[in-house]
């Protein structure tokens, strides 16, 4: 008998199985390789190690005090259902971790001799079930949290790095507090083996690949893609270089089990055709994900006003475009308030504006550009 799971359904046991294995794994690598090692591999499980090492303060307790200020930063600046989910996941880790703490410990092997086998699997272990949350958008807590702040905000940064840094601060307050560097070597080790692992992950997690097709044959290639596939494509002039001839060079982007079809396709229909397929990742469309996530509204609060990081970059440099313009050009406070700086090929233009570009009684357009040399 089959039974008949809508997609919410679906999605909902998923989730919950992922958070109870993903739970067990770092139950098991916190408890098993990190801590009685004395290792500190950054995060909150580095710190819930050196707590529990240097106090015997319960270790899955720490892992969630130390969590729930992060979640509920989460739950309004990130995404309420990953706030939710990421604080299930961490009241299951601790739950495990709990359990694990009053199961005697000789029932399990002693890796406290071999630091580099801890290491590795600690490691390995945790960046398993990063890799594994990361796919149905949730979370281990801790640096994740932090690093999807910071994200958000600043999209460019490189917060791979910061976040190594904060880890490899934490790993070096245990060298100190354990009066071992030697463990510092092993605490990069286990973070080297997480970050390894985790990326492995969710490369072999990508369904999605784009194809790139030269042909002769393009509509009906063209056409098996729209009508059997039911994908769009982008269809671009190109020339072979050493034979001069004119080509066809068709995109797009499938499914893995689709382009199989197509591989198919194209071998059966132009047996002279040369095509390549590259997974990729983070595809944002049409039949794809539809949104990404949403940006962060952390901020300053002031009085009755909330500047965010961005709004306060933009009040600065709002603030420093008067100052010029009240020295150089400034006549009237309407003029003040709409001119605005650009400095193009080492000039610098000053661009009066207004709320429209047409006078309507003239019909003579109110931008008016001045433009002065500036050494930059």
């Amino acid at each position: 008998m089959k039974l008949n799971i809508n997609k919410k359904t679906k999605e909902i046991l998923m989730l919950a199985l992922a958070i109870v294995f993903t739970s067990i794994l770092r139950a098991v690598a916190i408890k098993i390789f990190i801590a009685p090692s004395e290792l500190a591999p950054g995060g909150i499980s580095g710190i819930a190690s050196i707590i529990y090492n240097k106090t015997g303060f319960n270790i899955s307790l720490s892992t969630l005090l130390m969590n729930i200020p992060l979640i509920i930063l989460a739950y309004f600046y990130i995404n309420k259902k990953f706030a939710i989910s990421t604080l299930i996941c961490t009241a299951v880790t601790s739950l495990f971790i709990f359990v694990l703490e009053i199961v005697p410990i000789e029932n399990f092997a002693d890796f406290r001799g071999d630091l580099f086998v801890s290491a590795v699997c600690g490691g390995a272990l945790t960046g398993a079930a990063i890799g594994i949350l990361l796919k149905v958008n949730c979370s281990t807590g801790g640096t994740d949290i932090v690093s999807l702040l910071i994200q958000n905000k600043f999209p460019n940064a490189k917060v791979i790095f910061l976040l190594f840094g904060v880890d490899a601060v934490i790993a070096v307050i245990g060298a100190i507090v354990f009066e071992d560097f030697t463990l510092l070597v092993y605490s990069v080790i286990t973070m080297l083996a997480s970050t390894f692992t985790a990326d492995i992950l969710q490369k072999s997690f990508v369904s999605t690949v784009e194809v790139k097709i030269v042909t002769d044959k393009v509509d009906e290639i063209a056409d098996f893609i729209i009508k059997n596939l039911k994908r769009d494509l982008t269809v671009i002039s190109a020339t072979g270089y050493y034979t001069g001839d004119e080509k066809k060079l068709l995109i797009t982007v499938l499914r893995k089990r689709q382009a199989v079809n197509l591989k198919k396709f194209i071998k059966e229909t132009d047996e002279s055709a040369f095509f390549f397929m590259t997974s990729v990742s983070d595809v944002i469309g049409f039949g794809f994900n539809q949104s990404v996530t949403p940006k962060s509204s952390l901020g300053i609060k002031k009085g009755d006003k909330i500047f965010s990081l961005r709004n306060i970059g933009a009040h600065f440099g709002k603030k420093n475009k008067k100052e010029i313009s009240k020295d150089n050009y400034a006549s009237t406070e309407t003029e003040e308030k709409n001119l605005t700086e650009e400095h193009i090929d080492g000039k610098t233009i000053i661009q009066q504006t207004a709320p429209s570009d047409i006078e309507p009684e003239n019909n003579i357009p109110k931008n008016q550009q001045i433009n002065k040399s500036a050494e930059n």
